[in-house]
């Protein structure tokens, strides 16, 4: 977990190999990164890889927003009328990919593997100015910002000078602050991850995002493994091992760190993986229950009604399925939908007996539960789409059939669990 490591406040070339001092271990015990970058190329784009194995080996998944400078002979055009995808397209596809060796074509093969099984999507932001229209003078798309989520959902964010590219990330001197979401100033965290999801719905005011232009895409994909094998970078190498911190004088042996390493991994681990959940649950299943959740969980996505009589624990069987689900990484993205009344009852009992820390939304901001690690109270106001951006989230259903909430809840990125009582 993002907790168990000691963070710096902020790197700097001083601190050596920032790859393997930040980047690697942050992307470790991740299951979402999101990140923000000036380049789209080869270097680049290898560049960005580094320290991916770890977030792809969880499975996890990875948004990235790539910088679109248009040439003046492309504002040109479109302003005779060319479409700016068009022009977006001819952008990024000149010059082709060429890796400059055979690491970086590991690398793009890993990002092509990853764009292959969904766990990859590839944005690009193109200046504009205040009209929405593409800037005419020689602006870029150089914000460096990236954002991390373990699989208990405590957040990690950077921002700072380094780029992704080579020269960035050995020879410059580059330096980058961080921010926990866990820490004294956990409304740094907020508004980087609120940055990023204006840029990527396309409601920023000074850049034009968009779904990466079709021959870019192609030119990715030409460095997929063939035959449907792993990419090298899996099969071969291990992640490169961190610096080690310096140990305090005499220090017992992080158990803590060992226990928790085990846990994000024996949840897929067979036999008895599937268990995990149950096991690791603050509540002792009866047998009907552990039945229901063994039918929910053995075929994949579930579609089952659950309507037991009152007080034969429904909401349980649910909470099974969502803690062993999301320890699983099979529910990154989880809705559920109940009446207004019980909200309340949902976030408390996956709280207390699933330690499934999820906010409710009341339509206006996000209220978690109160909790010593957020200073007491635990609400932040939220835009009216970005409620979709949490990974896990409890609404009212009266709220969401709602004819004017129709269209936000549809054009949400997809749920991969939707549970309705």
């Amino acid at each position: 977990m993002l907790p168990d490591r000691r963070w710096k406040l902020k790197y700097t070339r001083d601190d050596g190999d920032l790859v393997a001092r930040f980047y690697v271990p942050a992307l470790e015990s991740a299951v979402r990164y999101d990140r923000l970058t000036g380049y789209f190329d080869a270097g680049a784009l290898a560049l960005a890889a580094r320290g991916v194995e770890g977030l792809a080996r969880n499975n996890g998944r990875m948004r990235l927003i790539v910088g679109c400078t248009l040439d003046p002979a492309h504002i040109a055009a479109i302003e005779r009328g060319a479409a700016l995808r068009e022009q977006a397209e001819r952008r990024l596809a000149a010059p082709p990919l060429e890796p400059p060796d055979a690491e970086a074509e590991n690398a793009l093969e890993l990002l092509a593997w990853m764009v292959a099984r969904g766990l990859l999507d590839v944005k690009a932001a193109v200046p504009c100015d205040s009209a929405r229209k593409p800037a005419v003078d020689p602006a870029i798309f150089h914000e460096k910002t990236g954002i991390v989520r373990d699989g208990a959902g405590n957040r990690l964010a950077w921002t700072g000078s380094l780029n992704e590219t080579a020269a960035g990330w050995t020879r410059n001197w580059e330096s980058f602050a961080v921010y926990t979401g866990w820490g004294p100033e956990p409304g740094r965290v907020d508004e980087e991850d609120a940055g990023f999801a204006r840029l990527w719905e396309n409601r920023a005011e000074r850049a034009l995002v968009l779904d990466l232009p079709e021959a870019a895409r192609r030119g990715l994909m030409g460095f997929l493994p063939a035959d449907g094998a792993p990419p090298r970078r899996l099969q071969d190498a291990a992640p490169p091992e961190p610096a080690p911190e310096p140990p305090a004088p005499s220090a017992p042996p992080d158990k803590r760190g060992l226990v928790w390493a085990f846990i994000a991994a024996a949840p897929n681990l067979e036999p008895g993986g599937a268990r995990v959940g149950e096991a690791t649950a603050a509540v002792e299943p009866w047998p009907h229950q552990v039945r229901a959740f063994e039918r929910l969980y053995a075929k994949w996505p579930p579609r089952l009604l659950i309507a037991d009589e009152v007080g034969l624990g429904k909401t349980i069987q649910a909470g099974m399925l969502l803690r062993q689900a999301w320890l699983a990484g099979k529910a990154r993205r989880v809705l559920i939908l109940a009446p207004r009344a019980v909200l309340g009852q949902w976030q408390a009992e996956l709280r207390e007996k699933f330690n499934l820390d999820w906010p409710i939304y009341d339509g206006r901001k996000l209220v978690f539960c109160p909790s010593p690690a957020r200073g007491g109270g635990g609400e932040r106001d939220v835009e009216r789409p970005h409620w979709r951006g949490e990974p896990a989230v409890i609404a009212s259903s009266q709220t969401m059939r709602r004819q004017d909430r129709a269209a936000e809840l549809l054009g949400a990125e997809p749920w991969d669990l939707v549970v309705l009582d």
